[in-house]
């Protein structure tokens, strides 16, 4: 089976609300700008496009 890129919808994506630490690098998007995990969203950071979980800001946010 072949999948058209054409047809596909491409997301725009935003730059991640926050700096990721590098081992979140590794968790990358599709190449439609998706993320496979319902719960993530695909944003740009230093290190590329990745998908980072939507409650990440706020789990950060919590460490001292």
């Amino acid at each position: 089976m072949e999948f058209n890129y054409d047809k596909a919808e491409v997301r725009e994506i935003d730059e991640c609300w926050v700096q990721p630490p590098s081992q979140y690098c590794a968790n990358r998007c599709t190449r439609i700008m998706s993320c496979l995990n319902p719960n993530h969203t695909c944003c740009w950071t230093y290190c590329g496009n990745i998908c980072l979980d939507k409650e990440e800001p706020f789990k950060s946010m919590l460490l001292p």
